[in-house]
């Protein structure tokens, strides 16, 4: 009987696979995936955001309460304002104490008219003025400052004109001196020349003489020395005179050096 079984099950014809459709179950699961990224995606852009990945930016603040700071700070001397109080723009927040700000405004200040006392001292010596004529902006300044800023001005402008002055009147008062020596030299120049001139003339005489045979030879070599040591005398002093004039040449340009370094001083300081 078991043995029929299985030739029965063994004879019998092979009966086919089911064919399953899957296409129905895929459609299903991509409407699934895409209500989730809607409903995914509304969330992220609507819901407030608790927190973040850190990442560079700038944050401006634009409701809650905002630090509020001096470019240069100072010592607060008076608070306007209240946590909380609302303010627009131009109102007073804070006042600074203002001593360091004046105390320095006025070192400025008076640095600043004090180097308008230096331009007007300097252009009046670029232009060889006497006097200095100072800025009208000097006016601006209490009485007792300008006072003290001019007349320092007007020592330094006095100093250095004396200490210029005195310096080429050195120098002026030494071409004097050689020109005097020139004049005494010029005076022995045209003496002795003129005596070396009645040297020869004699020379001339005893010339006649000696060739009538009336004197010796050494009378007439004594009256040619003569004129040869009067004649050395006048090339020396004319000599001299020659090198007096080119010292005075080169005092004259140390003169017109003086000045034109003052000058220059002056307008590098302009």
């Amino acid at each position: 009987m078991k043995q029929e079984f299985l030739t029965e099950v063994v004879k019998s014809p092979e009966q086919p696979t089911p064919q399953t459709n899957d296409k129905g179950y895929r459609k299903l699961g991509w409407i699934v995936l895409g209500l989730f990224v809607g409903v995914f995606g509304l969330w992220a852009a609507l819901a407030p955001l608790e927190s973040a990945v850190p990442a560079s930016g700038k944050v401006i603040v634009a409701s809650s309460n905002q630090i509020i700071q001096h470019l240069e700070g100072g010592i607060v001397k008076s608070i306007h304002v209240s946590d909380g109080a609302q303010v627009k723009k131009g109102d007073d927040l804070i006042v600074l104490d203002d001593t360091q700000a004046a105390s320095q405004l006025n070192i400025i200040e008076s640095q600043y008219y004090e180097a308008l006392a230096l331009e007007s001292r300097l252009i009046a010596e670029r232009d060889h003025k006497s006097t200095i004529t100072f800025s009208p902006e000097l006016t601006n300044v209490d009485a007792k400052t300008r006072t003290i800023i001019t007349e320092n001005q007007r020592r330094e402008f006095s100093a250095r004109a004396f200490a210029s002055d005195n310096e080429i009147a050195i120098l002026t008062q030494r071409i004097e001196q050689m020109k005097n020596q020139i004049d005494g030299l010029q005076s022995i120049v045209e003496s002795k020349t003129a005596l070396a001139r009645s040297y020869r003339d004699e020379v001339k005489e005893w010339e006649v003489l000696y060739a009538q045979q009336l004197i010796d030879k050494i009378r007439l070599r004594d009256i040619k020395r003569q004129v040869l040591t009067t004649e050395g005398e006048v090339a020396n002093a004319k000599a001299d005179i020659a090198r007096l004039k080119a010292q005075i040449n080169e005092i004259n340009t140390q003169k017109l050096s003086i000045k034109a370094n003052f000058i220059k001083d002056v307008v590098s300081q302009l």
